[in-house]
């Protein structure tokens, strides 16, 4: 019963922390680094600041404390509430701006590793929900062929990278095995996107750019998911964490506990005998200090701490 009990607890906050993690990683692309502990410190400083001027304005004008104190507190919960409401405005759209730039980056990484033949693969699936019809893959420049409101549409697929653009010759090609094939209907779609004036010379082919290719992928949920995309923020933490971590164990190991305990009783002891005894026992404190933090990263952390919270 107590072990199911410490583990709903540690469950909890595991789950406190990750969500703690991925909104400290939100506040930190819109505040320019600034973590989620620091917003919120300097959110309610500055309207604690203010209460306090309140309060002693109202005291100098009433010369009632019970007063200026009930209008001051009053004042304090207002502003806390109309700030939070307008900033969780703000922040739930720069999250939607921040997750689709997340997931623009998740789709072209992995359309970045497919092969040619895959991509194709992966348009026909997003194509064939999006018109809800059936494509077949075909041959030489063609890579598909489906029927679209009674119409037959001939698909090319053009992986390239984002730097990349589709040029003319590449429509023309298009366009070649289109008339041999008899098909009057095109859809070119691609990773990147189109030069200028192509969408303008061949009206009857659709132009299907990365931009458009994201919509579509949304409309026929092949969008990454909020699961997903916090996956990847949970990720990122991790990563930095782990650099930050190696750092922090390189100094702070629990195989050094002795050295820096030994070291700060060598040099208080050295600290009696010299001229420059104030600087030894300063670093002696230093080193003890040291000692102090191993002892708490070698046991505290990782038997307590890094089981049940991390």
């Amino acid at each position: 019963m107590n072990d199911d009990l410490l583990d709903k607890i540690s469950s909890y906050i595991k789950k406190l922390n990750r969500d703690k993690k991925i909104k400290n990683y939100y506040l930190k692309k819109m505040k320019g680094g600034k973590g989620y502990n620091a917003v919120v410190l300097d959110s309610v400083l500055i309207e604690f600041i203010f209460s306090i001027v309140l309060l002693i304005y109202l005291f100098i004008q009433t010369n009632n404390i019970v007063f200026s104190i009930i209008i001051s507190i009053s004042m304090f919960i207002f502003i806390l509430y109309i700030s939070y409401f307008f900033k969780m405005q703000k922040f739930t759209k720069k999250i939607f701006d921040i997750n689709n730039d997340l997931s623009k980056k998740k789709i072209m990484k992995e359309i970045n590793t497919f092969t040619n033949y895959e991509f194709i693969l992966y348009v026909k699936k997003a194509l064939e929900k999006y018109y809800n019809v059936s494509f077949i893959e075909y041959e030489n420049d063609i890579d598909l062929i489906g029927q679209i409101h009674d119409k037959i549409y001939a698909v090319k697929c053009i992986r390239i990278a984002q730097d990349e653009r589709v040029t003319t010759r590449d429509i023309k090609s298009l366009r070649y095995h289109m008339s041999m094939m008899g098909v009057e209907e095109g859809i070119c779609i691609t990773s990147s996107y189109f030069v200028e004036g192509l969408k303008e010379e061949y009206k009857n082919i659709k132009f299907i750019d990365f931009k458009k290719l994201l919509s579509i992928l949304k409309e026929v949920d092949m969008y990454p998911s909020k699961d997903e995309i916090e996956e990847i923020i949970i990720s990122k933490y991790e990563e930095d964490k782990n650099k930050f971590m190696n750092v922090k164990t390189h100094i702070f190991s629990s195989e050094k506990v002795f050295r820096y305990l030994f070291l700060s009783m060598t040099l208080y002891i050295l600290s009696k005998t010299t001229s420059f005894g104030l600087y030894y026992r300063i670093m002696a404190i230093f080193s003890l200090a040291f000692g102090l933090i191993s002892i708490f990263y070698g046991v505290i952390y990782e038997m307590i701490i890094k089981k049940y919270i991390y």
